[in-house]
C-alpha cells in the first residue's frame, strides 16, 4: 500500500498506461510521459510491473524526505544505495534509512530474483531521465531552447558544485526530481543503484520436484485432475504441456490447433492484427500481453499433453460454443472471449494449487517445470537424461539462451549424483588421472568413428 504516491491507469490512443499522482508536479508529469511511452513498445504486463517498480521506488524517496525533513544531494545517493536493502530485508535491514522507511510505508519483502525486476524498471526510468537530459543540452548548446526549461525536467541525479542558478531554484521548490538535470543519472544509474541478488543457476528442489517457483512436476497430474471443469483443466494442461506462457495460451485460436496431426502453434498477436480485429477492439487488442516467440511451433511433453487432448474433447463438447462470434479457444460462459479474464483464471489456478501440493502457485511455474524438466530428466536418445540448454532455448521458443537459463536451471540432486558416480569410479580403480579420462575419451570417439565407416 504507498503511502505518498498513487498509480492510476489510463487510456491514450488504445495503450493503456499509468499515471502518478504525487506531491512532485515535475516528476508526475515526467512519469505519466514515460509509462506511455512504454507502453508503445513493451506488452500491457510490462507496463503495468514496471510502473508500479517506479512508483514503490518514489514512494520510498519521499517518505525519505518526510523522515529526514528534506532531501541533500549526498542523502538522495545513501537512500538510492540502500534501496534494495530495504525490499529485501525491511525493518530489518542494517541501513537506517532503509529500515526507518520501511516501518512507515508497510511494502512487501521481495526475494533477491525479484528485485531483478524492479532494478530492470526503475534503470529503464533513469535511463529515460539521462537521454531526455542530454537532449536538451543538445538544444541549449544550440541555442534552440534556454537553460530555464531545465529547471522544470526531473531527472535523476542530486544536484552538484556545478548546478545552475534555474536548478538551484527548482531544488528550493521542493522538485527534487527537477534538481537533478546537473549531472545527469549515470552516475547513479552504474554505481549506487546496483542489485546485489542473483538468481541460482541450480534448483534445490524436493522430493516431488519442485521450488518456490517451479511447480513440483510429480503432483501435476494430481493437480490437473483438481481442475473442477473441463475449461480449466484444458488450459492447465496444454500450459504444462508445451511450457507456453498464460497469455500465449489464453490467446490462442481454434484454428491454430490441428486435431489431426495433433499440432499446437502459438502465433503473436503483432502477426495477425487483421485478423484479430475482427473479434476485438483496438483498447481490448492492445491489452494482450504477448512477449513473442522465435518460433510458433510447440513441442508438447507426456503426459500433460494426453491430459490437455482428453480435457479439450470435453471442453469442446460441453461448454465451448461454436456460435460464438470469435475464434479464442478459451471462452467465458457467456462465450465471449476469455483472453482477458486473467485475474479469476490465476485465482483459480492458486486455490487449486494451494489444494494439491499445500504452496500457492502461478501461471508461470508450469513454465519453470517445463524448463526444468527438459533440462535435467527428460529421457534422451543417448540413454541419458535431459536436453542441451541449446535444445531447451529452442523448445521453450525463447530468442535468447540467457532467458532460457532462468528457467531451465541445473537440478542439484542430479548433479551430486553425477558426482557420487564419478567416484565411485575412481575407488573402484576405473580412472585415476585426466590424462586417463582423455586416453578412455578418445578411445570411445574413435569406436564411434569407426562404426559410421561400416
Amino acid at each position: 500500500m504507498s503511502k505518498n504516491t498513487v498509480l492510476l491507469s489510463a487510456i491514450k490512443n488504445g495503450n493503456t498506461f499509468y499515471k502518478l499522482a504525487c506531491s512532485d508536479r515535475a516528476l508526475c508529469n515526467f512519469f505519466d510521459d514515460w509509462s506511455y511511452q512504454l507502453s508503445l513498445k513493451n506488452t500491457p504486463n510490462t507496463v503495468e510491473s514496471y510502473s508500479r517498480a517506479v512508483a514503490a521506488f518514489i514512494d520510498y524517496i519521499l517518505e525519505v524526505e518526510i523522515v529526514h525533513n528534506r532531501l541533500t544531494p549526498l542523502l538522495l545517493n545513501e537512500a538510492i544505495s540502500s534501496y534494495e536493502s530495504f525490499r529485501v530485508y525491511g525493518k530489518e535491514s542494517d541501513s537506517p534509512i532503509a529500515s526507518s522507511a520501511a516501518a512507515n510505508l508497510h511494502m512487501k519483502s521481495l526475494s533477491g530474483s525479484s528485485f531483478q525486476v524492479h532494478f530492470a524498471a526503475i534503470n529503464n526510468f533513469i535511463e529515460a531521465n539521462e537521454n531526455f537530459r542530454a537532449s536538451l543540452l543538445l538544444l541549449e548548446s544550440n541555442g534552440i531552447a534556454d537553460s530555464n526549461i531545465a529547471s522544470n525536467v526531473p531527472l535523476f541525479k542530486a544536484g552538484r558544485s556545478d548546478t545552475n542558478f534555474n536548478v538551484k531554484n527548482s531544488i528550493k521548490e521542493s522538485s527534487w526530481f527537477a534538481g537533478c538535470i546537473a549531472g545527469g543519472a549515470r552516475k547513479i544509474k552504474n554505481k549506487a543503484l546496483s542489485t546485489r541478488s542473483s538468481t541460482s543457476s541450480l534448483i534445490y528442489t524436493t522430493d516431488l520436484g519442485g521450488d518456490q517457483k517451479t511447480f513440483p512436476f510429480d503432483r501435476a497430474v494430481f493437480f490437473l485432475a483438481s481442475a473442477r471443469n473441463d475449461r480449466d483443466k484444458c488450459l492447465w494442461a496444454l500450459i504444462a504441456a508445451t511450457g507456453c506462457r498464460v497469455s500465449e495460451a489464453l490467446s490462442i485460436l481454434i484454428d491454430d490447433i490441428d486435431l489431426e496431426s495433433k499440432k499446437i502453434r502459438i502465433i503473436p498477436p503483432t502477426e495477425r492484427q487483421s485478423l484479430l480485429r475482427k473479434y476485438l477492439s483496438e483498447i481490448e487488442l492492445n491489452k494482450i500481453s504477448h512477449k513473442g516467440r522465435a518460433s510458433s511451433a510447440t513441442y508438447p511433453i507426456r503426459p500433460f499433453i494426453t491430459i490437455f487432448w482428453a480435457a479439450l474433447n470435453g471442453y469442446m463438447n460441453s461448454t465451448y460454443k461454436r456460435g460464438a462470434n470469435h475464434r479464442f479457444l478459451f471462452q467465458k460462459n457467456t462465450g465471449d472471449p476469455y483472453v482477458h479474464s486473467y485475474r479469476g483464471a490465476l485465482a483459480r489456478f492458486q486455490e487449486a494449487s494451494e489444494r494439491a501440493t499445500g504452496t500457492k502457485y502461478g501461471f508461470h511455474s508450469l513454465r519453470h517445470m517445463y524448463g526444468y524438466y527438459i533440462k535435467n530428466w527428460i529421457p534422451s536418445h543417448n540413454g541419458g537424461f535431459g536436453f542441451p540448454l541449446s535444445d531447451v532455448c529452442m523448445l521453450m521458443g525463447h530468442k535468447d539462451i540467457n532467458t532460457t537459463k532462468r528457467y531451465a536451471r541445473d537440478d542439484s540432486m542430479k548433479l551430486e549424483a553425477m558426482i557420487r558416480y564419478a567416484n565411485t569410479l575412481q575407488t573402484q580403480g576405473l580412472f585415476t588421472t585426466v590424462s586417463d579420462q582423455k586416453v578412455k575419451m578418445l578411445e570411445k570417439e574413435i569406436k564411434r568413428l569407426k562404426s559410421l565407416t561400416k
